[in-house]
């Protein structure tokens, strides 16, 4: 690691490393019950005039529909599912 960036310092802290759960948007959504409706400051917009990302690097992905998004997350109760639907990840990240 060191050689990679030109022999530069490392620190060694003695201690062990702890178990990390990852959680995603999905096990946020269903652990708390929140629902993320359309309309919402966290919904996709409306598409209408020539509105552009913030970002001119980020590109807009495309919308997967809510079977789609069953066949992804089959164990996820379907307000988990609404939810993912609209949700504007570009806010929520």
């Amino acid at each position: 690691f060191s050689r990679y960036f030109g022999g530069c310092p490392t620190v060694s802290i003695p201690g062990r490393a702890h178990p990390v759960t990852e959680y995603r948007l999905e096990h946020v959504l269903e652990a708390t019950g929140y629902e993320i409706r359309e309309g919402s400051e966290f919904a996709k917009k409306k598409k209408g005039g020539d509105k552009k990302p913030n970002n001119p690097m980020e590109k807009e992905m495309p919308q997967l529909t809510k079977s789609a998004l069953k066949k992804l997350y089959p164990k996820f109760k379907s307000k988990v599912i609404d939810s993912l639907a609209v949700v504007d990840e570009s806010i929520i990240n």
